[in-house]
């Protein structure tokens, strides 16, 4: 007997017992941790139990605070670098607008020589027929 999906997934909601959210879990972990102490560690005044020499603990910061520092500095040239290339973008863009135009009106340009070759070419035509006509009535007479 085949069951559609959507049927089993809803039955298998009912069957289920609820389930506690992630952050519930998150929450009675923490409670469970800090409920739990371990006998052999010192404790302080305070009473939070010592799990690191402060030396460890100086090197880890200063190991941090290197990274850190590290970190801040490619991220300060990694952000010149895309103010330089929004720059050159930019003027890219500009020039590539100007030789767009300056194309633009140079094709203009060249259709219109074009027709003005044509209809130079035109009016010799004509101008050539008129002579070669002449010629022959000025033979004819």
């Amino acid at each position: 007997m085949h069951v559609p999906l959507a049927m089993a997934t809803h039955e298998q909601e009912h069957d289920d017992p609820p389930r506690p959210f992630s952050f519930d879990l998150t929450l009675e972990l923490e409670r469970q941790l800090d409920n739990e102490s371990n006998p052999n560690s010192p404790v302080d005044v305070t009473g939070r139990p010592h799990s690191l020499d402060s030396n460890v603990l100086a090197s880890i910061v200063t190991q941090l605070r290197l990274s850190l520092a590290d970190v801040t500095k490619e991220r300060d040239e990694l952000s010149q670098t895309v103010v330089e290339l929004r720059a050159r973008e930019a003027e890219t863009a500009d020039t590539l607008e100007h030789m767009t135009g300056k194309c633009s009106k140079m094709q203009e340009e060249l259709d219109n020589t074009r027709t003005k070759i044509k209809d130079d070419e035109d009016t010799i035509s004509i101008l050539r027929t008129k002579v070669e006509e002449s010629r022959f009535v000025s033979h004819l007479y």
